[in-house]
């Protein structure tokens, strides 16, 4: 056979008892009868004759698959349940993880997430107890930080004071640098004078190196503000003004604070109510993200994915179908040059049928798969605000 010609080994060992090895290796010309030799070994086909070429390498490529998938399901080397996850696009999630899903518990956990405006409503007495939970949360904020009051050491602050004011602070060296600052400034003045002298800034020069010899000096001494007990100042009065800051809101606002029992009732059934509802949702989450990802592999139906059964139907069960035509091609016909095959792949009518009926009923476009997303983000925003861990000990109490 002149042209182009690639030879393919269809079935080197017996696949079934109905599909006989052929010794022979047959010559599949993947190009068209027309096309002109550039090259005595080489037929290049023109770009409008290049689409039926590639046709035929798909058709080839899906016949060898069901041959390997049908080998493989008769030696039990290929689990059905990554095959069928292939050829559906279901991504990691396969068939038996979805037939364990308890579907009742999963639609109850999706009327949760829909009902949560409705349950967050906060009635009169749950306002006022969330406002009033606030207020608290406030005056902790304020006082971060601060220990009992009992734990001051009032004496420590006294002493640093007394230290300080009796022998913290060197007099001289500020005076001095007083005066070298009033001398500098007094220079400056005069030299941006339109009046200005050589004087001027000789003058000027003498009193920057009288502030640089002030500054040296200061920054050689000891450290003016040097605390025992405390690193700073502001830490040492700290506790006292965050307590007197915390005071002055407690009073301010002291009437919202309290929580009587008559209105704690009301919002310890509301927070156990949230707590019950939101741990059904919390015990299907895994369950409702394997669905998330099947209608999101599904939608997106991308042929960049891992196959390890399917590479020559990347297409899916549409591709299955498509190799049940294969087998009848005129051309497949003669490059096989035998029944067996078409015989053979008559047990996949019944696997065909099937994956239509699966396709038809997981019928989720984009719309739908991005409505199942964000119910699966509103349902973990509220795990997380919730903190549902917290909420189910603290209602059993």
């Amino acid at each position: 056979m002149n042209g182009f010609q690639m030879r393919v080994l269809l079935y080197p060992t017996p696949l079934s008892p109905r599909i006989v090895a052929s010794k022979e290796i047959p010559l599949v010309d993947f190009l068209p009868e027309d096309s002109s030799p550039a090259h005595p070994h080489l037929k290049r086909a023109s770009p409008d004759n290049l689409k039926p070429s590639v046709q035929r390498v798909q058709k080839v490529a899906r016949i060898i698959n069901g041959i390997y998938i049908q080998q493989g399901v008769i030696t039990a080397s290929i689990p059905s349940d990554e095959l069928i996850s292939e050829l559906l696009f279901f991504g990691s999630v396969t068939p038996s993880g979805i037939a364990k899903l308890d579907s009742k518990k999963m639609e109850e956990a999706v009327n949760i997430v829909r009902d949560l405006p409705t349950t967050f409503a906060l009635t009169t007495d749950t306002e006022k107890a969330e406002k009033a939970f606030g207020l608290v949360k406030q005056m902790k904020d304020m006082l971060n930080g601060v220990e009992s009051v009992s734990k001051w050491n009032a004496n420590d602050l006294k002493q640093e004071i007394g230290r300080l004011e009796t022998g913290g602070v060197d007099s001289l060296l500020l005076r001095d640098l007083r005066s070298a600052i009033g001398n500098w400034d007094s220079g400056y003045g005069a030299v941006i004078a339109n009046t200005s002298t050589q004087a001027s800034v000789t003058k000027l020069r003498s009193g920057l190196e009288d502030l640089k010899n002030s500054v040296s000096s200061f920054d050689k001494s000891q450290l003016q503000w040097n605390f025992n007990h405390f690193e700073t100042a502001v830490n040492g009065i700290s506790p006292l003004t965050k307590a007197r800051e915390a005071t002055e809101f407690y009073a301010k606002n002291r009437d919202n604070m309290p929580i009587s029992d008559d209105k704690n009732k009301p919002y310890t059934d509301f927070i156990r109510s949230i707590s019950a509802k939101i741990m059904k949702f919390k015990g299907v989450e895994s369950s409702l993200q394997e669905v998330m990802e099947v209608a999101s592999t599904r939608n997106r139906r991308s042929r960049q994915r891992n196959l390890r059964h399917t590479h020559g139907l990347s297409s899916g069960s549409s591709d299955v179908s498509q190799m049940m035509k294969d087998v009848n091609d005129p051309w497949i016909k003669k490059v096989l040059k035998t029944e067996n095959v078409e015989i053979a792949f008559k047990q996949f009518n019944e696997f065909e049928s099937l994956l239509k009926s699966i396709e038809q009923s997981l019928d989720i476009d984009g719309e739908k798969a991005s409505k199942i997303y964000h119910l699966m983000e509103y349902g973990r925003q509220a795990v997380q605000m919730t903190n549902v861990d917290r909420l189910n000990m603290d209602s059993k109490r």
